[in-house]
């Protein structure tokens, strides 16, 4: 399957479920001799991007939705200091610029927020949708927006992490009952300093806080010290972001600065935690010191922001994989605590999102027919009565060049493509045959796909 003769055409199932946000179409075979060819260069015929747009991004409107508008790589690491989604990063790296699209979900959250009147209590709206469709970017797009508006942004990546695999559990000096998670909150205190530097200076404690028998902070001084102090002293880092908190909940009505709270993966505050304490009994989530101020963090009785989540089956604990809806991934306690809020479903790739990022790959080579003609595939594909539902598991490495240096030509580990209607064996579209393997030429190589036939209904209709 990996001979490089007998390559008739460009045969690569696209459709709009193919092309979701979190597919990646990053094939590439090492040549022969081991040695990897320097990436061909990039045209720029930017017809599918929104770059002279960058300025106005306030101003994005529905006639910019499926549209590409560029971040900054200097803005990735102010904005986003934790990083992106893995495979999103792979593909700033690739390309050396970061493209993110417009979509209809991120427009009707931006448009909120611009309507919002902020002296009412703070809104909350949960982003869910299925595996892959890109509500982690969806939030990306809005924390982006939010932090070149001037707001203060408090994001959360991914609440997964609170409460799954944490290496060190101390109790609370505050309070026995609760458990504090120092590595994770410094962590967070770190990334948090360099998105928000200049508020740091500007907002002064209202209390004073104790820290130990010695240490303290006075009330009137900036919260930069008070990041610092759990910086510093690592063991004091989960009553800091406790402070923190708190300060941000009390003064955000001054209108001195406007908030956002941004938390992705926010169903797994409510449930369980795979955590065991000294005796070996489970961790209840509100027992962990960051859970328990961060749930206080997403309650509407404050004003001055707003409360932005996601819900995500990715890296959640004893959820069936299908679950995707805020009743079957918060669970009643979770839906409950969040009610009322508004929902934002995210779903995969419109047409016109599909062409959009079909095109963008195009036009960077990364997407290459053997004889120039890749988008007839496309074409070819719109016009099919029927479509399968494609999900896709792609690893991608760098491959090494000659002398063991890293190499800009990624080389595919895996990659599995399975459908449920319309690749059918000999029988044509929408019947059950044989699996049947298809030649695809991507840039950097050629590769081979399997497509699966399993004769379900196809899974979207256009």
């Amino acid at each position: 399957s990996r001979t490089r003769s007998g390559i008739s055409s460009f045969s690569l199932f696209q459709n709009q479920q193919c092309l979701t946000p979190q597919f990646l179409l990053y094939l590439a075979v090492p040549p022969s001799n081991g040695a990897f060819p320097p990436c061909p260069p990039f045209p720029r015929q930017d017809r599918h991007s929104d770059n002279s747009h960058l300025a106005l991004q306030a101003k994005h409107t529905e006639q910019h939705e499926g549209r590409l508008y560029n971040i900054p790589l200097e803005e990735l690491s102010a904005v986003f200091p934790h990083g992106l989604p893995h495979r999103f990063q792979q593909q700033v790296l690739t390309f050396n610029e970061a493209r993110v699209m417009v979509r209809k979900p991120a427009l009707e959250l931006l448009a909120y927020l611009k309507g919002s009147n902020f002296s009412h209590p703070a809104v909350r709206y949960v982003i869910y949708g299925e595996r892959g469709t890109g509500k982690t970017m969806t939030l990306c797009h809005v924390v982006h927006y939010c932090s070149r508006q001037g707001w203060l942004v408090l994001h959360i990546p991914d609440a997964h992490l609170w409460v799954k695999n944490c290496k060190e559990l101390l109790q609370s000096s505050y309070n026995k009952d609760r458990l504090d998670q120092p590595l994770q909150a410094s962590v967070w205190l770190k990334n948090f300093k360099a998105s928000n530097e200049r508020f740091l200076q500007e907002i002064k404690t209202q209390k004073k806080y104790m820290w130990g028998k010695r240490e303290c902070t006075e009330e009137g001084r900036p919260l930069r010290e008070v990041v610092e102090q759990g910086l510093a002293r690592v063991r004091s880092a989960s009553d800091a972001v406790g402070v923190l908190l708190r300060e941000l909940k009390q003064q955000s009505h001054r209108g001195s600065f406007r908030l956002l709270v941004a938390v992705d993966g926010v169903n797994a505050l409510w449930g369980r935690s795979t955590l065991r304490k000294e005796d070996k009994s489970p961790v209840c989530p509100e027992e962990l010191t960051l859970v328990h101020n961060l749930r206080k963090m997403l309650m509407n009785d404050w004003s001055g922001g707003a409360i932005v989540t996601t819900l995500s089956q990715t890296g959640s604990l004893f959820k069936p994989s299908s679950a995707y809806t805020p009743q079957e991934l918060l669970g009643k306690e979770g839906f409950d605590a969040l009610d009322p809020f508004v929902p934002i479903p995210v779903p995969n790739y419109s047409p016109k999102e599909f062409e959009s990022c079909y095109g963008y790959y195009l036009e960077r080579r990364w997407l290459q027919h053997e004889k120039g003609q890749a988008c007839s595939c496309a074409a070819a594909l719109r016009s099919a009565p029927e479509r399968a539902e494609l999900r896709a598991s792609a690893l991608l490495r760098f491959g090494r060049g000659p002398g063991g240096t890293e190499s800009p030509t990624p080389r595919l580990v895996a990659l599995e493509l399975k459908g449920t209607a319309g690749w059918g064996g000999s029988g044509g579209p929408g019947t059950t045959g044989r699996p049947r393997r298809d030649r695809a030429v991507f840039a950097g190589g050629v590769g081979s796909l399997r497509a699966d036939g399993a004769g379900a209904e196809p899974a979207v209709s256009w």
